[in-house]
């Protein structure tokens, strides 16, 4: 490992490439998370392929979270610490056995294994899968492997001795290793902070929402009018959301993508639109006139598409 242009060196220069590629996919995925779950997507995402590979559809799953924080922020700043931790084991890279090199393969281990854990949840328990989620999953196989190259038993080599030596002479990589839950949560804080918006905005908000919502008079709908429904069947559905939607209004187009992506990664529940264009001349299906305004063109269009109405509406 002396030797900067050994094979060994070239391996552990490509896991520190792939280490750092992991931060900054995970910081897209961070970023578009808080994009998705605050209402405020900028376009559509580089990650939505389709409708079965869509990050936006994951961000909004129950599986997006760990303790509160987005797996994103957990996986970008883990990844960011391996990545300190991996340049200081380059620095003393004439040590095979150092502790750095240890805590290094140790912590991709980690990462690898959280990655494994993640993909056999997305693979088994939803029915959306996120494109950069599964390219985090190769970056973290890549730099496991070009970490575990150089020392193969150095992830399982003294670990009683290393954890012991944290609190001595081994303060800074206990302090790298501190940094994660750290660095999540005060990362999560800057992401909230970009919308000018904290957790307790949230909470609150959350909360008014559902007292509103308890102390409203129910509403009976036809939601036969409707050839729009997507989601779980009326008899398995144990929550039907109906949506009253204009095309070119602006919520309702902001909207469209959260509700979208609550349906595809909850499976019991289900989505009825109802178009509602706001203007009055179409109010009445069997007497709009001739000519109308777009608002009801549109509307008309999802209309007369009947089993098609998705597609049109999207």
């Amino acid at each position: 490992m002396k030797s900067s242009k050994s094979p060994q060196s070239k391996i552990y220069t490509l896991a520190l490439v792939t280490t750092f590629l992991a931060v900054l996919v995970h910081g897209y995925l961070a970023h578009r998370h808080f994009e998705v779950s605050l209402g405020h997507p900028q376009g559509e995402s580089l990650c939505n392929i389709s409708q079965e590979f869509n990050c936006d559809a994951v961000a909004a799953s129950s599986f997006s979270h760990l303790f509160g924080i987005p797996l994103a922020i957990w996986g970008m700043v883990t990844n960011l610490v391996l990545l300190l931790l991996a340049l200081t084991t380059k620095l003393t890279w004439d040590n095979t056995s150092s502790s750095s090199l240890r805590w290094t393969s140790r912590l991709s281990l980690l990462v690898l294994l959280a990655s494994i854990i993640m993909a056999v949840i997305s693979f088994t328990q939803m029915n959306i899968y996120c494109p950069f989620c599964i390219l985090t999953y190769l970056l973290s196989i890549f730099s496991f492997l070009g970490f575990f190259f150089i020392a193969p038993q150095a992830a399982g080599e003294n670990l009683i001795g290393d954890i012991q030596a944290l609190f001595t002479h081994s303060k800074g990589t206990l302090a790298l290793l501190i940094a994660i839950p750290a660095g999540a949560w005060l990362s999560q804080g800057v992401f909230l902070n970009q919308y000018k918006t904290t957790q307790k905005d949230i909470d609150r908000f959350v909360k008014y929402q559902i007292q509103d919502w308890k102390s409203s008079p129910s509403q009976n709908i036809d939601l036969s009018r409707s050839r729009a429904i997507k989601g779980a069947s009326e008899e398995e559905a144990t929550m039907t959301i109906v949506e009253f939607a204009d095309f070119l209004c602006g919520h309702c187009q902001a909207a469209a993508p959260k509700l979208d992506a609550f349906i595809k990664t909850h499976p019991k529940a289900r989505l009825v639109f109802m178009n509602f264009p706001l203007d009055n001349s179409c109010d009445d299906p069997n007497t709009i006139p001739a000519e109308v305004s777009t608002r009801c063109r549109f509307a008309k269009l999802t209309v007369c598409a009947k089993e098609k109405t998705w597609p049109v509406h999207d």
